[in-house]
């Protein structure tokens, strides 16, 4: 398929869970795969930072300003029905809380993405014939009795209490305290998969990625904060701007939160991440 017309193509695959807990009836265990592409007709320019020795990267002018239009327009109309909190005390402060997609509208988005978000798929399916890579999401759902957890998230805000930002800090996973499925290895004579501990990344193993990008109201500035805070050992920080259609790649298991709201009093205003 061409990469500059048409929908990435994409792959259904099972995934095997390696703990019983998320053996429940709302855990879905599939993974999506991206099908390799050989050209990409982008123009971006490309910012790093390291953290502990990990990567993050930020994308700048992916995307066209058609794409960027549509997508604050589907973010403006599209429903977020459910509610989600910074912190499991924020009802106690009284936050305005984020709002997020459920499961329908989840699967809604990704089966038939904004034409930003399909863009965002052919990169990376660019990055696996690139990388001679196998690009692929989490699971779909993996669901506990308490939790859920999804390989598409979205955050959209309004405002974010500083007491949240300091309290929502957590990294995405940490493959070396171990993972609830099994990555099949690439190149192997026969069918095995990675144990399910290791080291982010490292020589032979998977590399786990975040990928997230935001899109915001018109009159949204990236002075009004909720953007993201990056944290090192030391507790160093590192703030990545609430920018219209910037991208934000980062390996998942670096710290961090959503920087606090600075919306000026009476204006309202809004951004949403898509994750």
């Amino acid at each position: 398929m061409s990469s500059l017309t048409g929908k990435a193509i994409i792959h259904k695959e099972s995934i095997s869970l390696t703990s019983e807990c998320y053996n429940t009836p709302n855990t879905i265990p599939l993974a999506f795969c991206f099908e390799p592409i050989l050209t990409l007709n982008r123009n971006f320019t490309l910012e790093h930072h390291a953290i502990d020795g990990k990567d993050l990267f930020v994308l700048h002018g992916y995307f066209s300003d058609q794409e960027g239009q549509s997508l604050r327009e589907f973010s403006e109309t599209t429903s977020f029905s459910q509610k989600i909190y910074g912190s499991a005390e924020s009802t106690d402060y009284g936050e305005i809380p984020a709002k997020m997609m459920n499961g329908k509208e989840r699967w809604q988005f990704f089966a038939q993405p904004p034409s930003a978000i399909n863009a965002l798929f052919k990169l990376f399916s660019f990055l696996s014939h690139k990388m001679d890579a196998k690009v692929l999401t989490l699971p779909w759902c993996l669901s506990d009795q308490k939790t859920s957890s999804n390989c598409v998230a979205t955050n959209f805000l309004t405002e974010n209490a500083p007491k949240s930002a300091k309290l929502g800090k957590h990294q995405d996973y940490n493959p070396e305290s171990g993972l609830a499925f099994a990555i099949p290895c690439l190149y192997s004579s026969e069918e095995k998969s990675h144990p399910n501990r290791f080291a982010n990344g490292a020589e032979g193993r998977p590399l786990m990625i975040t990928v997230m990008v935001y899109a915001t109201a018109e009159n949204f500035h990236s002075d009004y904060g909720m953007g993201t805070l990056f944290y090192d050992r030391e507790e160093k920080e590192i703030k990545i701007d609430c920018r219209h259609m910037q991208i934000v790649f980062f390996e998942g298991d670096i710290w961090h939160t959503i920087e606090e709201s600075r919306i000026p009093q009476g204006l309202e205003s809004w951004r949403v991440s898509y994750v």
